[in-house]
């Protein structure tokens, strides 16, 4: 396993069909360990989508990403964190989109 993980372990979206409102997700990122790292880069999908990394005291960082739209295209893309940590120098966060649509009976 790897030492840098992020907190929730996903992105999760809600497509309601209401014209693809954008929104941000919050997360925390940190070391298992408790041992200095830091996030050098990040990759976002296309679309504007912005990723904030903010350190936190005593370690690790606190992440917002912006500009999500809960849309189809969005599901199974990620984003990928960068970090100087050895055994861990990329942290995957998987984004999934559900529809609405597909979880009403």
């Amino acid at each position: 396993t790897k030492d840098v993980v992020v907190f929730p372990s996903e992105i999760r979206l809600l497509n309601d069909d209401d014209g693809g409102k954008t929104g941000s997700w919050y997360g925390v990122v940190r070391s298992l360990s408790r041992t200095p790292f830091n996030i050098v880069d990040s990759e976002a999908p296309t679309g504007g989508v912005e990723v904030i990394c903010l350190p936190m005291a005593k370690g690790g960082y606190k992440l917002e990403v912006r500009n999500l739209r809960p849309q189809a295209d969005l599901d199974g893309k990620q984003i990928i964190l960068k970090t100087d940590k050895e055994g861990s120098r990329e942290v995957v966060i998987p984004i999934r989109v559900t529809s609405l649509a597909g979880i009403r009976h």
